[in-house]
């Protein structure tokens, strides 16, 4: 079990074990705690690509299984505009050298085609060896990545008073240091 005091060993464990799942029950702030982690990744490590997919928004991109992983996120993930494809190039040099977190949040919200589809996105990242993969779902689907992969899912601790009072505070100070917005 992690909690947001253990932050810096779950960072290196990602770096150690390229696949971490996060299971737990809906409501446990899996989502949130996944958001702040890509947010920490970005402070500590700014030359690495990090992409956090929220699975529930884009499931019809995974409604098509996926051939080229790299094409596909480059087509659906990387931000690239018509005058300069930067971008890609970055993301490309970034994932050729192991610098590319991907972060899927809430695999058990979609359909089962699309998980499967996003499964098989997945295994292909681990295969190459050549980015982090991060994961938010429930028990009942972290059972079967743990056989998959041979992985074991982690879990958060329930925050304390404090921990539910100061972390919206600080996580809404960063957003909004981010946006430049006052407070």
């Amino acid at each position: 079990k992690f909690g947001t005091n253990d932050l810096e060993k779950l960072l290196k464990k990602g770096l150690e074990d390229k696949l971490v799942v996060i299971s737990d029950v809906a409501g446990t702030g899996k989502s949130t705690f996944l958001t702040h982690i890509a947010l920490k990744f970005k402070e500590l490590r700014p030359n690495y690509s990090v992409v956090l997919i929220n699975l529930c928004e884009n499931a019809k991109l995974f409604h098509e299984p996926v051939s080229s992983v790299e094409e596909f996120i480059c087509k659906n993930f990387i931000q690239t505009s018509n005058q300069s494809v930067f971008e890609e190039k970055f993301f490309l040099e970034n994932y050729e050298q192991g610098k590319f977190i991907f972060m899927f949040d809430g695999l058990d919200e979609i359909s089962p085609f699309c998980c499967a589809n996003v499964l098989d996105v997945i295994k292909k990242l681990k295969q190459s060896e050549k980015s982090q993969i991060w994961l938010t779902t429930r028990h009942y689907i972290s059972n079967e990545l743990n056989r998959m992969f041979g992985i074991q899912s982690l879990e958060l601790i329930p925050y304390d008073f404090n921990d539910q009072v100061n972390f919206p505070v600080s996580y809404t100070h960063l957003r909004a240091h981010e946006t430049g917005r006052n407070l």
